[in-house]
C-alpha cells in the first residue's frame, strides 16, 4: 500500500483533463484556461464538485480491474474480505459496497464533498462515507469479525486562526460531523488506534511518508494492549501460496450508444482485441485515447458506460 501511494503523481491525479499528448492540437489551447463555466439556456450551470476524478479512476482501474476477476467482483472472495462505505447525499444513509466494481466502490467512498463530484449509482448520489459512518465498525462486525481493531484517522479540528475561507468553514463542519459519529463507533471496536495527525490536512498528499510514520507510531504505542487483546487467540496457520492465476483474455470488444461518431472510427484508436491478454496498461491506454477525443458527454467513469465495453473472460477454475 505504501509503495502504491508513494509512486502516484499527486499533482495530476485529481485532474479531469486528458493527457495533453493525446489531445488534438486544436484542443491544446484550452489548457491555458483555469476553468470552464457551462450554461443551460441563460442560467449558469455550476459543477457539483471541482473534480470528477477521471485520472483517479484510471489509477484505481489499473490496480483493481484484473485482480478482481478471480473473485467475480465479490468482495467476500478476496484474500481479505472487504467493504467500502459511501453516503447517499439524498438520504444521508450509508451505502455499503460488498460486491461490484472495486473502482466504483473506492471512488464513491472517497468522494469528499466540494472536492469530488458525487458518484451516481441507481437512485443515489454517493459521497465520502465519512458523512454517515466515518468509522464503520458496525460494518466490520456485520462481516463476522471476532476481534475488531479500528483506526480513527478523523482530521483534527482547525484552530480559529486557520479558518480563513468558506472552504475552511466547510472542512471544519464536515470534520465536526465525522468526529461525533466516530466517537459513537469507537464503542463497537475492541481497540481503536488514533494517530497524531495535528498539523496535517485532508489534502496533504505530499506528506504521505510522514503520515504513514504517525500511524506506525500509534501502532507501536498500542503494542502492549494489542498483545493482551490477542493473547489466547489461536493463530491461523499460514496458507500456502496460491498457484499463479491464468491470465484473463478479452472475449469481445463492442461499442454501444455512440451518437457523435461512427463506431468504426473509434475502433481505430482501440488496441484491445478479442483473444488478446487483458492487460491493464492496454485497456487503460484505450480509455485514455478515447477520453482525449472529447466526444463523450460524461467522463469515462466506468468501462461499461464509456460507449466501449470489454467482455473479459475469466480463466477456467
Amino acid at each position: 500500500m505504501e509503495q502504491i501511494l508513494r509512486r502516484q503523481d499527486w499533482n495530476t491525479i485529481f485532474s479531469n483533463l486528458p493527457e495533453r499528448r493525446l489531445s488534438p492540437l486544436s484542443e491544446n489551447k484550452n489548457y491555458r484556461y483555469l476553468g470552464q463555466l457551462h450554461f443551460q439556456g441563460m442560467s449558469p450551470e455550476f459543477p457539483t464538485g471541482l473534480y470528477s476524478g477521471q485520472r483517479m479512476i484510471e489509477v484505481l482501474d489499473e490496480l483493481t480491474v484484473i485482480r478482481m476477476l478471480p473473485a467475480g467482483n465479490d468482495f467476500d472472495r478476496l484474500p481479505s474480505p472487504f467493504r467500502a462505505v459511501a453516503a447517499d447525499l439524498l438520504t444521508g444513509k450509508p451505502c455499503v459496497f460488498s460486491r461490484g466494481r472495486m473502482t466504483e466502490a473506492l471512488r464513491a467512498s472517497m468522494g469528499i464533498p466540494m472536492l469530488f463530484t458525487p458518484l451516481a449509482k441507481d437512485d443515489m448520489m454517493l459521497v465520502d462515507g465519512g458523512l454517515s459512518d466515518n468509522l464503520p465498525a458496525d460494518s466490520a462486525r456485520a462481516m463476522g469479525a471476532d476481534i475488531l481493531i479500528a483506526v480513527d484517522a478523523t482530521a483534527p479540528l482547525l484552530k480559529k486562526k486557520e479558518i480563513q475561507s468558506f472552504v475552511d468553514v466547510m472542512d471544519q463542519s464536515i470534520s465536526l460531523l465525522m468526529r461525533s459519529k466516530a466517537e459513537r463507533s469507537r464503542s463497537l471496536a475492541d481497540i481503536t488506534l488514533v494517530p497524531e495527525l495535528e498539523g496535517f490536512y485532508y489534502n496533504d498528499f505530499t506528506s504521505i511518508p510522514e503520515i504513514i510514520a504517525r500511524g506506525q507510531e500509534a501502532g507501536e504505542k498500542s503494542l502492549p494492549e494489542l498483545d493482551k487483546l490477542l493473547s489466547g487467540v489461536p493463530r491461523k496457520p499460514r496458507q500456502a501460496q496460491a498457484a499463479p492465476e491464468v491470465k484473463p483474455a478479452i472475449e469481445a470488444v463492442a461499442f454501444e450508444g455512440t451518437r457523435k461518431v461512427d463506431p468504426r472510427q473509434l475502433k481505430k484508436d482501440v488496441k484491445s482485441a478479442a483473444g488478446k491478454e487483458a492487460r491493464p496498461d492496454l485497456l487503460l491506454g484505450d480509455l485514455r485515447r478515447l477520453y482525449a477525443m472529447r466526444l463523450f458527454d460524461k467522463d469515462l467513469k466506468r468501462i461499461t458506460r464509456a460507449d466501449l465495453n470489454w467482455c473479459l473472460r475469466r480463466p477456467a477454475p
